[in-house]
């Protein structure tokens, strides 16, 4: 009793609370009707200015009609381009005495008999046949003690919060471009439906707290404290006090145990929040206790081991990362990487991030992901996979382009094995992969067709039409709280997504320009026969010097000339880049007497790496070659774009093999470094027969302006 009492102030407070104060002076054409348009409205004569919509509606007349302009106006006042818009459209449309006697008929008869023919009638009949919050409002306005009014944030709120209040059974509202939304017969019967429900909450808890508070509560008085404390960040409760949201959460994270067929796949982000920590790890909120089987739990923790090694060894390296790698100092070897230390300082994945894909998310859709049934993964280079409510700690790391850490788990197809396991235990049939953004390698990290393969589950590759990388990030977001959250499991299967969706493209492939091409080793040995020719070029090995005592490892690589064998690597990649693309070979010999060639392999190079294989050979390709002397560096955002590395036996040996892909609006330099002061230029290169050509600054001015700069 004594917690519905508190619940009871809570409601009373936000309530209390609410302030919509509007000038209706300040429409542009108040003075045009007399009588109209002068009053402030505020929560004190609000009741009034309801009382004066009801009885215009009860007995419409010629003049009378001002009264629904001035509704519009007060409904749309925040927004200055909106309110005078459509307030401007109802006077017009209500100013025929007909129109405005319909629609007053139609508003009395859907508040006596709420049914979705009398809904769709009054809507048509208001002008707005393709709305819905204004419509209701009219609705509510008209008939408060029975009818809410809504918008984006009831609507948020009541999805995130029926199940809390038992009424889970009820539609969730469906939004469009951040709106409930009336587009549609679909759109607009699930948002009647969704409102109905809302209705009958609203009436029940009228009831509820005028027992308890013994005031003269409305539905539209509980819509005015949920839009209150949604606004806000307030958590409304029927058992105790109005709480922070965080409070809320992290007394229920147990709550959220899905069981839907729809897993929502994304990436964590450098922004990271630090507000809440708390000490100690909670295990029952991981990956590893999220029902995959136990080799899944060896992988993950095993690697999670020698991810926190390679951290703390600086072994995992990125642009920036001196500067970023500060936030490891109080990294400890927790529980979370099958250590033993328990003093590390954890707080959620969902709460922890706070990068771009959580702004759109929001607070709102962290709540309803709580309590829904939908699946929800975090791709992390730290962690490999995360459940959203799994406890980490503060940390840097990510898979940057394809550096040590992607390696540690896309070796073996570590990754795509632990999630084809999550997939298959959970019964997940529809996967929206949100892993798209700035560093391509998180959208690589998984063999996607593997994982299709092995499960059987549909995979939606997700871009933005027009924002790319992290921008299209926020976007996502958004759309996974208005969109996905918002509607049923089976409203998601069943939707078309051969079309966009809040600018949202979904695609069942990797887009072209992710798509790594296919690797043949008929085809590399059909390269091998035809001999060096202009998109082919054959090395013996990658890293060398002229003075074989002289080979420059990292430590020394600001002293790079043309005559060590990384500039002449850069240099014919840079030129297949600027021409027609290409392959380079490394592991075969040419030979100059006669021109044969002779395959050598690569495997004598492999004492000159920290990881004696070809995931080392690979990885000092990356990072020594593509990722420090090509420019623009942007390249390595772009990487499977421009290339891919494969490796091949043949004949016993193990060779190199790098396709270059031509760049259709990017012209490419190789960066020299030749000086032990650091100085460097930008040199550009073109393919000419079967040689690397360098051209001249005049000459490279005429070629770009020829190959790269279109004209429209």
């Amino acid at each position: 009793m004594a917690g519905n009492v508190q619940a009871a102030d809570g409601w009373a407070k936000a309530a209390s609370e609410f302030i919509w104060n509007v000038n209706l002076s300040d429409f542009s054409g108040s003075q045009e009707y007399e009588g109209y348009f002068t009053d402030v409205i505020t929560p004190k004569n609000l009741p009034d200015f309801e009382e004066k919509f009801r009885s215009a509606v009860n007995r419409p007349g010629a003049a009378n009609f001002a009264v629904s302009g001035e509704v519009c106006f007060w409904k749309n006042y925040y927004s200055n381009d909106r309110r005078e818009s459509l307030t401007s459209r109802i006077l017009g449309r209500f100013s025929d005495p007909v129109t405005w006697n319909k629609f007053a008929h139609s508003l009395k008869r859907l508040a006596g008999d709420f049914t979705v023919g009398n809904f769709f009638e009054m809507r048509r009949l208001s002008g707005f046949d393709s709305g819905f919050a204004i419509p209701v409002t009219f609705l509510s306005f008209y008939d408060p003690d029975n009818y809410p009014m809504t918008d984006r944030h009831t609507g948020r709120w009541w999805n995130s919060n029926k199940k809390r209040f038992g009424y889970s059974g009820r539609p969730d509202f469906v939004f469009r471009s951040g709106v409930v939304s009336g587009s549609g017969e679909d759109d607009a019967i699930s948002n009647y439906n969704a409102y109905k429900g809302l209705t009958e909450f609203c009436r029940d808890y009228s009831s509820f707290l005028n027992e308890k508070t013994g005031s003269g509560w409305r539905a539209a008085d509980v819509e005015k404290a949920i839009f209150y404390a949604q606004i806000n960040g307030i958590v409304l409760s029927p058992l105790t006090d109005v709480v922070f949201p965080d409070e809320e959460y992290d007394l229920n994270y147990s709550d959220y145990k899905p069981e839907g067929p729809v897993l929502i796949l994304t990436v964590d982000s450098f922004h990271k929040s630090s507000d809440g920590e708390k000490s100690g790890y909670s295990p029952e909120f991981s990956f590893a206790d999220s029902g995959v089987g136990p080799e899944s739990v060896r992988l993950i923790m095993e690697n999670r081991a020698e991810i926190y090694g390679k951290i703390r060894s600086n072994k995992i390296v990125w642009d920036n990362f001196e500067n970023e790698i500060i936030n490891n100092r109080d990294l400890r070897y927790g529980p979370d990487f099958s250590g033993g230390d328990e003093s590390g300082e954890y707080l959620p994945a969902i709460f922890r991030y706070n990068g771009d894909f959580y702004d759109g998310l929001d607070d709102e859709g962290r709540g309803r992901l709580l309590h829904s049934d939908k699946h929800l993964l975090i791709i992390s280079a730290c962690y490999g996979l995360l459940s959203p409510f799994e406890y980490v700690q503060n940390y840097s790391c990510q898979f940057g382009n394809d550096n040590a850490a992607y390696w540690q788990w896309t070796k073996n197809k570590t990754l795509s094995k632990i999630l084809a396991d999550y997939i298959t235990v959970r019964g997940v049939k529809l996967i929206f992969d949100f892993t798209d953004c700035d560093i391509g390698s998180y959208h690589r990290s998984i063999d996607w067709e593997y994982v299709e393969k092995e499960t059987g589950a549909e995979i939606l590759h997700c871009y933005h039409e027009w924002a790319e990388g992290d921008k299209a990030l926020k976007f996502f977001g958004e759309f996974v709280n208005d969109v996905i959250f918002a509607r049923s499991d089976e409203e998601i299967l069943n939707l078309d997504y051969s079309r966009s969706i809040s600018n949202i493209h979904f695609s069942r492939s990797l887009r072209p320009e992710m798509e790594v091409k296919p690797k043949k080793l008929q085809n590399l040995l059909d390269i091998i026969d035809s001999g060096e020719r202009g998109v082919a070029e054959f090395k013996t090995s990658a890293f060398w010097s002229e003075n074989p005592e002289n080979y420059v490892d990292d430590n020394r690589f600001g002293w790079l000339g043309r005559g060590y064998s990384k500039f002449k690597i850069a240099r014919n990649i840079v030129s297949f880049l600027n021409s027609n693309g290409g392959n380079l070979i490394i592991g075969v010999k040419e030979n100059p007497e006669d021109d044969s060639l002779n395959i050598v392999g690569i495997e004598s190079e492999f004492s000159k790496l920290r990881s004696r294989n070809t995931d080392g050979y690979r990885r000092k390709i990356v990072d020594d070659v593509i990722n420090k002397m090509i420019y623009p560096k942007d390249v390595k955002n772009h990487f499977s774009r421009y290339f891919a590395i494969d490796f091949h036996e043949v004949k016993g040996e193990i060779l190199c093999w790098i396709q270059v892909f031509k760049s259709d609006d990017v012209p490419f330099y190789v960066v020299l470094r030749d000086s032990p002061d650091g100085g460097s230029e930008e040199i550009f290169y073109i393919r000419e027969d079967s040689a690397s050509v360098e051209l001249s600054p005049k000459h490279t001015g005429e070629y770009i302006m020829k190959h790269f700069c279109r004209r429209y």
